[in-house]
């Protein structure tokens, strides 16, 4: 593993050593997860479902 894929991978890792992603990709089936630790949030997918539910 090279030194920049150790440091992305440290972005994830929680206090126990354990990947942890945002709550709100936890039940998404997309690729592109996010750390917990992000504040600003962007997601093509979650924009789009909030989109959909709001013309309903």
């Amino acid at each position: 593993m090279t030194e920049r894929e150790k440091k992305e991978m440290e972005f994830f890792l929680d206090d126990d050593g354990e990947l942890s992603y945002d709550n709100m990709c936890l039940d998404c089936d997309a690729d592109c997860k996010q750390s917990f630790r992000v504040s600003v949030k962007y997601c093509p997918y979650y924009r789009k479902y909030k989109k959909e539910r709001k013309v309903r």
